[in-house]
């Protein structure tokens, strides 16, 4: 790919080089679900239990992106060498509906050296310096767990993710239709670029009253449409959600 780069931060349309980009892939689409009778894996598109044909099945959508940092040159790359990472998710718009024919497909930026996404550099920091260093040097033979960073959660939104790319695919197991709604090209500057709004209903209590100590009712209630710009997440703190676990399994940072 080409793109273009600007080495303080996000890009803008005279800097232009080769794109050196960290990819990371989140699909909720191919994940397998689970019969709570036998515990075998269903396929998505299956109605029962293949091992033992009961329809009481989990559906699962908690698929998430997976940061590992194992060293400092690696927290190095990925904060400083990184001019930016990009978040690959397909899921289901209407999963609480069940409807499993249509897909939607999304792609994020951040860029962890532009001031805009310091919260980004602040998780990555906080995971290596509190969670895997401390793991470590209890557990030298087990590596820690990489940084779970959850979709559409308080901690993503947070890190003011910029959306270029969204489209909905429906009659998805049929005859799949594309809907392609935002596209930003790649020499289009950042800056100019709003971040995706947080939705309220992602604040703690302690959080909403805090906020609502600041704005008026009118205000507020507008907020719970339009969502928090990112200005009005300025006041917003990180929350300490870092607990260490051992990898279940091998991980290779491509």
């Amino acid at each position: 790919l080409q793109n273009a780069l600007d080495p303080s931060g996000p890009p803008t349309k005279k800097s232009r080089t080769r794109d050196k980009s960290e990819v990371k892939s989140c699909s909720r689409v191919d994940q397998l679900d689970q019969c709570k009778d036998c515990k075998a894996a269903v396929a998505r598109i299956e109605g029962e239990c293949p091992e033992c044909r009961s329809a009481n099945i989990r559906r699962k959508n908690d698929s998430k992106w997976l940061l590992a940092v194992r060293n400092r040159e690696e927290l190095t790359t990925l904060l400083d060498r990184v001019p930016r990472v990009v978040f690959l998710l397909s899921d289901y718009p209407n999963y609480d509906e069940g409807d499993w024919n249509t897909l939607r497909f999304q792609v994020f930026e951040i860029w962890p050296r532009h001031p805009r996404h310091r919260h980004f550099r602040t998780l990555i920091e906080n995971y290596f310096q509190n969670i895997y260093l401390p793991h470590i040097n209890r557990n030298p033979n087990k590596t820690p767990a990489p940084k779970n960073f959850w979709p559409n959660s308080f901690q993503f939104f947070m890190c003011n993710p910029i959306r270029t790319f969204l489209c909905i695919a429906t009659d998805a197991l049929a005859n799949p239709q594309l809907d392609v709604r935002e596209y930003v090209v790649p020499t289009v500057d950042r800056n100019t670029v709003l971040p995706l709004p947080m939705p309220i209903s992602l604040l703690r209590r302690n959080e909403q009253r805090a906020l609502r100590q600041r704005i008026d009712d009118d205000t507020y209630h507008a907020l719970e449409t339009t969502g928090l710009d990112e200005d009005q997440r300025l006041s917003l703190r990180l929350r300490d959600t870092d607990h260490a676990a051992p990898q279940a399994r091998s991980y290779r940072r491509r």
